[in-house]
């Protein structure tokens, strides 16, 4: 499973592209249109039957939340304060993360994989070394 480009999402986002990053993010969640409501008779996701998916369920979240924030501080820095303006960051923070774990937890996941999130979670603080150390999602040949 693939999680990022060639060179890597950290490379990606490291030649200044965070604006592009949470433009792309906020465009393919639905930019800045009234929240997504649940359709009548949908029921929220029951817990996870394993413990697996119950951890994947956690990382996935997690990752989305700390992924996107990365991508924000990155806009914060590259943008000028009008720009800043004209932007939801805190509903895109929320509907941006919320994607990501969604489509995370959608993957079928290896162990090695979740175990990848997991210690990238818990040893990496700043964006940089998290984002490279999700690079170690793709087995390396």
């Amino acid at each position: 499973m693939s999680r990022s480009s060639p060179g890597g999402a950290s490379a990606f986002l490291s030649r200044g592209r965070w604006p592009l990053a949470v433009a792309l993010l906020s465009l393919a969640c639905g930019g800045r249109g009234a929240p997504a409501e649940r359709p009548a008779g949908v029921e929220p996701q029951p817990e996870p039957a394993s413990e697996f998916a119950r951890r994947q369920r956690a990382a996935c979240a997690a990752t989305g939340e700390r992924v996107t924030a990365c991508a924000i501080t990155g806009l914060r820095a590259a943008s000028t304060k009008d720009e800043l303006a004209k932007l939801d960051l805190e509903k895109m923070q929320q509907v941006n993360s919320a994607a990501y774990a969604e489509k995370c937890e959608a993957d079928a996941l290896s162990s090695r994989q979740l175990r990848v999130y997991e210690v990238c979670l818990r040893e990496e603080r700043e964006c940089e070394p998290f984002l490279s150390c999700l690079d170690n999602l793709t087995p390396q040949p």
